[in-house]
This record gives C-alpha cells, sequence and structure tokens, in this order.
C-alpha cells in the first residue's frame, strides 16, 4: 500500500521515474485481477446459462475446471511478465493469450457435450 509506493518514490528518486515504473504495473494488475474474477465468474455461470438442471450443471462446471491449476499458473506467470519490458512482456502476453484460449475450448467443448445429451434429457415446454 502506502509504505511501498514511499519506498518506491523514495527509491526512483523523481515523480516522472516513478510514474514510469508504476505504469509498468497496471497492465500486470488488470490482467491479474479483473482477468481472474472474469474466469472465476465464468467458470460457475456458463454452467447456469447452459441449464439442464443440477447434475448437468455440475458436469459443466466439472469439464470447465479441467487442469484449472496449470490454467491459474500459465496464467499468473504470465500476467507477471508482463512487467517486464520486451522479449518477456510478449511472452506475458502469450502465456495470458494461451490461458484464456485453454477456457474458451472448454467452453466450447462443455456447449457442445451439452447439446449431445440424450435425446429427452431436455424438457420442452408446449406452447398455448
Amino acid at each position: 500500500g502506502v509504505i511501498s509506493d514511499l519506498v518506491a518514490l523514495t527509491l526512483r528518486g523523481s515523480l516522472s521515474d516513478y510514474r514510469i515504473w508504476v505504469d509498468r504495473f497496471i497492465p500486470a494488475f488488470l490482467i491479474g485481477f479483473v482477468g481472474q474474477i472474469l474466469l472465476g465468474a465464468l467458470t460457475f455461470l456458463v454452467p447456469v446459462i447452459l441449464g439442464g438442471g443440477p447434475a448437468a450443471v455440475r458436469e459443466h462446471i466439472k469439464r470447465l475446471s479441467l487442469m484449472w491449476q496449470a490454467r491459474i499458473l500459465i496464467f499468473n506467470v504470465g500476467a507477471v511478465f508482463t512487467i517486464f519490458e520486451g522479449r518477456v512482456a510478449q511472452i506475458g502476453y502469450g502465456l495470458v493469450a494461451v490461458s484464456l484460449g485453454l477456457f474458451i475450448v472448454l467452453v466450447l467443448f462443455s456447449v457442445r457435450a451439452g447439446h449431445g445429451a440424450a435425446p429427452g434429457s431436455r424438457t420442452v415446454v408446449p406452447s398455448s
């Protein structure tokens, strides 16, 4: 918080140097904070939207949670790498993109698996 800002400002020497230093952390913060909240929320919202009852929702969540530890690790390492400059930052953005891409693939897999349900397992309400 405030103490770390004061230490960083003291070490940087000038306000402009401090501002450049802080600006390097903004992408990492946005990627790490917003991205993880979004992925976490979608992991539970997408199955609810797909529906099919409690058992189907649990199955969708199970599919979306496949290899979650590895995907989060890739995502976090990528977010940290975005702090650096040059090639390391590019690798960081690439790792974040790979993690998000894997999540999108799992969503598509879950949607496709949901549409492949046995006939009659979905309730159809006739219109009057």
